[in-house]
């Protein structure tokens, strides 16, 4: 091929009278690309003569200043660059037409379907993908991502993830539609890499009271096994990081940390969380599926925060999955493959809403955070922790903290212990006009709301959490109504729930059977 640009000027029908002149000297035209000024030729290899008659005839017009040879045209240069950045792309990558005839596809979807890239097969993408959700999608132009699909090859079928969107002119017709195919375990990987967690070890903790050391010497050599871990402590203790240290000193550190909290969610949604599910199981969904946490947890650890929050019954069902090895989807009928290792975490107040066949599990691999109020000698090295960590990030010159302050803050009784001494020590930073934080810039209870009520009467000036005040509350009443209705269906309709709710109530506060 022999590719020539023309500098030309400014003029009218310039494009015609160079094809004039190919045309007397018998030459075909294979490609011609126009910009302002310059008009680029993709010709037949001529001979050397003949080039020079082109030449010649072309350089006797006064309006074309300019002819130099190029390697490519404009276009091939963004089709090169395009087709690099397609073939370098980690998924599949198909154009199709309207009526689904496969026009392009680079290597990695070529491999998907063990074919070669450049024996490019007279297929039709709906022959290989038999899924009327796609079809209907593809043809009404509706974009789809991550949708979850099968195919089958050599007789097997394999599981991909199709995201698409529709390709249309500039009268905004559909004329075709850009497929990305991925594969499962991309679509895991990805999903992980946007929640990772950051890295946290045991080096990472302060502690120098016995309790907590304790406590840390077992996480380590827990972190060693590969025994499921249930942490109990109260809010704001550091659950989370501690299932965290572990994960990070386990075999299981490469792969994913993924965390679920109960306490955030109703059952009926903690089920598709954790399981997902398949074929448009829930009527608000647009997809067709949905990766439960247990799959992004594979080869990993599934942290479950407060547990005591999940049924007895998707308790036991989680359990089951994990021991089993595989697990069905919700609204699917295949059996997915599932190795992961569980830490979950409840307050001490909700320990009992932890079924005795699940309770069991943890064997001996249970750990106990104590509270801030009952290891108040932390206070002093915890708050300088606290300090040195914030005046690495905005260096405002503050040192530590005054005597006076340490002795208001060794006072208190946190009731929402390392979060909330945090929060206090935040506060008082900012607000702080020395090098060192003082007495007067604390304010112990700026957020004291959110971790605790201050109660009268029946329990003086003790400080409560608002759980407890429910929990008391609510026993009474239960108490009450089984002192005046013979069975759970009458206690709920006196009680406006319903006769599961109060049957789950009762064994909740240890009351069934004590009518």
């Amino acid at each position: 091929m022999f590719r020539f640009l023309l500098k030309t000027a400014d003029k009218v029908g310039m494009v015609a009278e160079v094809t004039n002149v190919l045309k007397e000297l018998n030459i075909d035209i294979l490609s011609m690309e126009v910009e302002p000024h310059i008009i680029f030729l993709k010709l037949p290899e001529l001979e050397a003569g003949k080039k020079k008659e082109l030449f010649e005839a072309l350089s006797s017009f006064g309006d074309i200043h300019q002819i130099l040879t190029v390697d490519l045209l404009p276009s091939e240069v963004k089709n090169q660059q395009f087709e690099l950045i397609l073939q370098n792309i980690e998924h599949g990558i198909i154009t199709i037409g309207r009526i689904g005839n496969i026009k392009y596809w680079n290597k990695n979807a070529a491999k998907l379907f063990s074919m070669r890239r450049r024996s490019l097969p007279d297929l039709n993408f709906f022959d290989i993908f038999k899924d009327e959700f796609i079809k209907s999608s593809i043809e009404s132009g509706k974009r789809i991502k991550n949708y979850e699909t099968f195919f089958e090859l050599n007789g097997k079928k394999k599981k991909v993830y199709i995201s698409c969107g529709a390709l249309r002119d500039e009268k905004d017709r559909i004329v075709g539609t850009l497929i990305i195919l991925s594969k499962p375990e991309d679509v895991i990987r990805q999903a992980y890499e946007i929640r990772k967690p950051y890295t946290f070890t045991f080096e990472d903790f302060v502690a120098t009271s016995k309790s907590v050391r304790d406590t840390l010497n077992k996480a380590m050599e827990l972190s060693e096994s590969d025994e499921d871990v249930l942490i109990i402590g109260e809010k704001g203790t550091g659950k989370e990081l501690l299932a965290k240290a572990i994960h990070n000193e386990s075999y299981r550190s490469q792969y994913p940390f993924v965390t679920i909290n109960c306490a955030s969610l109703s059952n009926y949604f903690l089920e598709f969380e954790l399981f997902g599910y398949e074929g448009l199981f829930l009527k608000s969904s647009e997809e067709g599926s949905k990766i439960g946490l247990l799959e992004l947890a594979n080869g990993g650890t599934l942290f479950i925060n407060e547990i005591s929050h999940l049924s007895p019954m998707l308790q036991e069902k989680l359990f089951r999955a994990k021991e089993n090895g595989k697990f069905i989807r919700p609204g699917g009928g295949e059996e997915i493959e599932l190795n992961i290792r569980i830490i979950a975490s409840c307050s001490p107040a909700y320990r009992d809403l932890i079924g005795d066949a699940v309770y069991g599990k943890f064997r001996g691999a249970t750990l106990f955070i104590p509270p801030l109020r009952d290891r108040l000698e932390e206070i002093e090295i915890l708050s300088e922790y606290v300090i040195e960590k914030l005046e690495k990030i905005y260096k405002r010159g503050i040192v530590g903290l005054e005597k006076d302050a340490i002795s208001t803050l060794s006072r208190y009784r946190w009731p929402g212990n390392l979060k909330e001494l945090q929060w206090v020590l935040e506060s008082a930073y900012y607000r702080t006009t020395g090098k060192k934080i003082k007495k007067e810039d604390i304010d112990l209870n700026r957020f004291k709301k959110f971790f605790t009520t201050q109660i009268s009467d029946n329990y003086g000036d003790e400080i409560v959490t608002l759980k407890e005040v429910v929990e008391k509350a609510e026993r009474e009443l239960l108490e009450k109504a089984m002192e005046r209705y013979k069975s759970t269906r009458k206690m709920g309709k006196a009680l406006g729930v319903s006769h599961t709710t109060i049957a789950y109530k009762l064994k909740q506060y240890g009351l069934m059977g004590k009518k």
